[in-house]
């Protein structure tokens, strides 16, 4: 597999897992009566220099971000099947960037 296929497979496969986490997070809410997260919208203003608390549309910029960012996250796990890791080192190593950093 090449650079190009594994960004593509890894991006689809972000895709789809976003996908499926956006689903079940609806369902909880759903069911929970929780808000929706503006967490990402707030990383999303920071990132961008901006103040999170005068964002005007913070559930929109939230929504881009976690698509954003689940998609991308997918693109580096396909990058990371090229290095010859076996999947559990892989897995493990795509963790820090995807959920801890």
């Amino acid at each position: 597999m090449g650079i190009l296929e594994a960004v593509l497979v890894g991006l689809l496969a972000g895709f789809i897992g976003t996908i499926v986490m956006t689903v079940s997070e609806m369902v909880e809410m759903r069911l929970t009566g929780r808000p929706p997260s503006t967490v990402p919208g707030q990383v999303g203003a920071k990132t961008l220099g901006r103040d999170p608390n005068r964002v005007a549309h913070l559930e929109r910029l939230s929504t881009g971000v976690h698509w954003l960012h689940g998609t991308s996250m997918g693109a580096l796990r396909g990058l990371l099947a090229l290095t010859g890791l076996g999947a559990v080192a892989a897995t493990v190593v795509h963790y820090g960037p995807g959920l801890g950093g």
